[in-house]
């Protein structure tokens, strides 16, 4: 609690990022990165799955924030490219349909994002439908600027010059 997650889109890169809620990500005075502290774990099943025959879903995104349901995923690497309006100095909203969960798995050489009803397993899907083209991206300011340093650490966007005061006629 009182803590915001977002995935922010600078450098090249797809971060998942935590705030204070009610800051901005990119107003943090520090940044740390986290990467090397997550530990992952086996998941039954799901070395066994193939998200080659998942089918897509066609159409334009159905709003800002995206609302995934069971069995279905999205290709975070893939969001930049395929996502709309998603480019360096954007965020992306994911969020998740009630009684459903989503997780963080990597599967079939892809890193995903997936929804499955609570008290199942993705692995037992019938079947999946990528959702990644309906993912949606907004412009946050102060994003785009973000860097990456050699050695991974992120480092603040410096804030952005004022604007001319309009001359008078």
């Amino acid at each position: 609690r009182g803590v915001r997650k977002q995935f922010l889109l600078t450098n090249e890169k797809t971060i998942y990022g935590f705030a204070t809620k009610g800051e901005k990500f990119p107003d943090c005075s520090l940044f740390t990165e986290i990467t090397d502290s997550i530990a992952c774990k086996t998941v039954d099943g799901l070395n066994s799955v193939s998200l080659s025959g998942s089918a897509r879903t066609v159409g334009g995104p159905t709003g800002r924030v995206f609302v995934g349901k069971s069995c279905e995923w999205i290709d975070i690497n893939q969001v930049r490219t395929n996502g709309q309006g998603c480019a360096d100095g954007s965020k992306f909203v994911i969020k998740k349909e009630k009684g459903t969960r989503k997780q963080f798995l990597l599967v079939d050489g892809k890193d995903i994002i997936a929804f499955i009803k609570n008290g199942e397993k993705f692995a037992n899907c019938s079947s999946f439908t990528e959702v990644t083209s309906q993912v949606t991206c907004k412009t946050v300011d102060g994003v785009a600027g973000m860097s990456l340093t050699a050695n991974d650490a992120v480092t603040p966007a410096p804030p952005p010059a004022p604007s001319p005061a309009p001359s008078p006629a």
